[in-house]
């Protein structure tokens, strides 16, 4: 099946935020997290059911250099991504998106 991507209007700013603060770190840093990020994308719209779930419908994919998890949604055809959650953010500001 395929899939397409969906993004809670809130993603684009988590994601900017990551960006901006590694890049701050380290010149090039915010590069490589979103390169990481577009990769754990492709490979959700790929599979997204091979991801582990976080309770009854959300399911969630690690970033492997950086502490981000992408939190998303099988609906149908499409995954719909609720969050690019920083893993030391308490997880029920992932619940608020929800609603």
């Amino acid at each position: 099946m395929n899939y397409s991507l969906t993004y809670h209007d809130k993603v684009e700013a988590d994601i900017e935020n990551a960006y901006q603060w590694y890049d701050e770190k380290q010149e090039g840093l915010g590069e490589r997290f979103f390169t990481e990020l577009a990769v754990s994308c492709t490979q959700i719209m790929e599979h997204p059911e091979y991801y582990s779930k976080t309770g009854k419908r959300l399911r969630k994919i690690s970033l492997k250099h950086f502490p981000y998890i992408v939190v998303f949604e099988i609906i149908g055809s499409t995954v719909f991504v609720y969050s690019v959650f920083h893993t030391s953010r308490n997880p029920k500001e992932i619940g608020k998106r929800m609603t």
